[in-house]
């Protein structure tokens, strides 16, 4: 939604981010791209 927002609770006090900088969406967007990366040994 345009006029939500994201919290981190990565730090104190809780800080606003762009969900685009979140480790959630960053791992599943890596994920996404390259899936083999993850399952590779």
């Amino acid at each position: 939604m345009p006029s939500s927002c994201a919290g981190s609770f990565d730090e104190s006090p809780l800080a606003e981010v762009r969900y685009e900088e979140t480790e959630h969406y960053q791992l599943t967007r890596r994920f996404l791209e390259n899936p083999r990366a993850f399952w590779d040994i």
